[in-house]
């Protein structure tokens, strides 16, 4: 691929290289955004640019350009790019029949060819089989996931991945990244299994605060280099629980950092597991995460009181959940318990 290329099409649209190297076809694809979005803002060409680098990778898998999918692959790379909710099926099947369109009409493909995708609905997707790659049935779950990623990378150090593991049970309470990242470690109750920061109680359990416990209890942890020698990770003094190498600049974690490492330090292992693994290219990622916890409190919580989650108002989503659901948001996060409910627990 020409870098020049490359080059002028990060300058234009003011986005990193690598964006643009994950593009199938980049030549082709750009042009249909210059004939297709052209009059609109940069905004909104960036974000199709996005969605192309993000689709281009399965395209690149498969040797195929999105006009040449059938259904088969159309089904494949939704549940690659995790579509879930109708609302997302449709803004993203829009993106690529608009992609499709512009390609009948110069001849890449014929109309017949596009029919397919025309009548392909959000029905006709295995919705359970995209929610098990993204979220978590319960803790336990959880809990086996991350045993299966450390013991695929079999550390020298048991500790190497406390901080991960650390961010994965707290995103289960109701952590996001940010209160994990800026979370002082006085504010943990071992005694009580809870977090008291600025005089309010967030439950955690016994397993996550003893892991705590231990992790607080090292100053960093050994890895071995590419000579098979032993180094030492040491981690700064900080007040935070999060703590951060010495090697690394900065003295706190940034929760955007913090997201992405967790999601690279699973993929790179899950992506690798045996078909018939459990876990085999689950994401791991910290807000989907998060969200499993929010259904699980909810799905208890229903269990307990024999209500349905339609008999709930914003307030009690909120308090139940602990995700500031909005009366805006409510109709969206409904349908997703649903869908994540009916997979996990019918």
């Amino acid at each position: 691929m020409n870098s020049d290329i490359i080059s002028m099409y990060s300058e234009k649209y003011g986005l990193y290289p690598y964006i643009f190297k994950s593009i199938y076809n980049l030549s082709l694809k750009m042009k249909s955004i210059d004939n297709l979005y052209g009059n609109e803002e940069l905004i909104s060409r960036k974000s199709i640019v996005r969605f192309f680098s993000t689709v281009g990778k399965y395209e690149n898998e498969i040797g195929k350009d999105l006009y040449e999918f059938n259904r088969v692959n159309m089904e494949n790379l939704f549940i690659r790019i995790n579509v879930i909710t109708k609302q997302t099926f449709e803004n993203r099947k829009h993106i690529i029949k608009n992609y499709m369109d512009w390609c009948v009409d110069h001849k890449y493909m014929t109309i017949s060819d596009e029919q397919w995708f025309i009548d392909f609905v959000y029905e006709d997707l295995f919705i359970s089989d995209f929610i098990k790659l993204r979220y978590f049935k319960s803790f336990d779950e959880l809990l086996n996931g991350i045993k299966s990623i450390v013991d695929y990378y079999s550390p020298v150090d048991k500790h190497r991945f406390d901080i991960y593991i650390i961010a994965y049970c707290l995103s289960w309470f109701g952590f996001s990244a940010k209160e994990i990242c800026k979370l002082p470690a006085k504010c943990v109750d071992y005694k009580n299994n809870c977090v008291i920061l600025n005089g309010m109680k967030r439950s955690l359990n016994e397993e996550t605060c003893s892991f705590i416990r231990k992790y607080m209890n090292t100053d960093g942890y050994n890895t071995k280099n590419a000579g098979y020698e032993y180094i030492d990770r040491l981690y700064k003094q900080s007040d935070l629980l999060i703590r951060t190498l010495v090697s690394k600049d900065g003295n706190s974690w940034k929760p955007a950092d913090l997201q992405t490492q967790c999601s690279r330090i699973a993929t790179d292992a899950t992506e690798k597991f045996k078909a018939n693994e459990p876990f085999r290219c689950h994401k791991f990622n910290l807000k989907d995460i998060y969200i499993s916890g929010c259904f699980y409190r909810i799905y208890k919580y229903l269990c307990k009181t024999g209500k349905s989650i339609d008999q709930l108002t914003v307030n009690e989503l909120r308090q139940i959940s602990l995700k500031s659901v909005t009366s805006m948001s409510k109709a969206n996060f409904v349908s997703n318990y649903k869908n994540w409910a009916s997979t996990f627990y019918a």
